[in-house]
């Protein structure tokens, strides 16, 4: 393992920590302000097809830019193909809360057989994190799930990517990998 890698295992840890402290109050009150920022956002206002996520309870809430959207864009969701980590996440688009079903992480995915697959179409994302610095570095899970997504050939440079988390997911510096992508944006709740 390498110095970087416990690093981030480590700065995981201590968000872990942070996250049972952080009350529920307030996570309600910035997944609401998350939300509201994110609604007039011009990159997300102007895309037809986004890309969104079904949080997890340590997540900010964002379904009501589901609601808010599915009526006016592509909203698609990633989709864990299995708990080996090895597979890349794939997309299918977002159909409703009664065409969702728990995935292999409990996290709710598009129902069916049907992915995505017009990648270039997207032009913006919004990639949840565990941490996030000022620069735009990320802190996921550790599978690099979205690193490996972002990184594909149809997507590229080209999609802009806003990373959200809440205020006590902020930190000084996240230490960053080769492959590690990069965030054009962060918000980060008040």
């Amino acid at each position: 393992m390498s110095p970087d890698t416990l690093d981030k295992s480590a700065l995981r840890r201590t968000i872990r920590h942070l996250s049972t402290d952080f009350p529920e109050p307030l996570r309600i009150r910035e997944s609401q302000d998350l939300c509201r920022r994110l609604l007039h956002h011009p990159v997300l206002r102007a895309a037809r097809y986004v890309l969104l996520f079904s949080p997890l309870p340590d997540e900010p809430d964002i379904t009501p830019l589901l609601s808010a959207w599915s009526s006016q864009k592509q909203i698609l969701l990633p989709v864990i193909p299995s708990l080996s980590g090895n597979e890349p996440l794939r997309l299918k688009e977002y159909r409703g809360p009664e065409r969702m079903q728990p995935g292999p992480y409990h996290i709710l995915e598009p129902s069916g057989d049907d992915y995505f697959t017009a990648y270039s179409q997207i032009t913006a994302a919004v990639i949840p994190g565990m941490a996030f610095d000022e620069d735009g570095h990320r802190l996921g899970r550790g599978k690099g799930y979205y690193d490996r997504l972002m990184s594909h050939p149809d997507l590229g440079e080209r999609i802009y990517k806003i990373g959200i988390c809440f205020s006590y997911q902020r930190v000084a510096g996240v230490p960053v990998l080769p492959h590690d992508i990069l965030m054009d944006e962060v918000f980060i709740g008040n």
